[in-house]
């Protein structure tokens, strides 16, 4: 199934109809109809359309992944939490920025230090 399969399937699931979700993530309607071809659509919109139709992003991304592996034990796909929000990534990434240029110095002063042992021993 195409993404823009997986994408038409996600809208009638949703009992909402084409033009609405195009007005609510800023796309004419006849580029969505275009998408229900397609086999590649931009991140920003799949974001968009995971967030409105309350399907999981990884839905669009997996070959195999249909709606139905998203079901709850009422057949409804619930109500999807993300357990962070953008600040909270934003804080980690950033921390883990910091991380890799402590550990890109350290690694850099060892081998300052090798190199100084190197010109001794000659």
């Amino acid at each position: 199934m195409t993404v823009g399969e997986k994408i038409k399937k996600a809208i009638e699931r949703a009992g909402t109809d084409p033009i609405k979700v195009a007005a609510n993530i800023d796309m004419s309607t006849a580029n969505l109809y275009r998408i229900f071809k397609r086999d590649s659509v931009e991140t920003k919109y799949l974001v968009k359309l995971s967030e409105l139709l309350n399907v999981p992003l990884s839905y669009f991304y997996e070959e195999e992944a249909t709606l139905e592996q998203f079901l709850d034990s009422n057949g409804s796909l619930g109500e999807i939490r993300y357990p962070f929000t953008k600040a909270d990534l934003k804080f980690e990434l950033d921390k883990a920025q910091l991380r890799i240029d402590h550990l890109e110095q350290r690694l850099k002063d060892k081998e300052d230090i090798i190199d100084l042992m190197k010109t001794k021993i000659k």
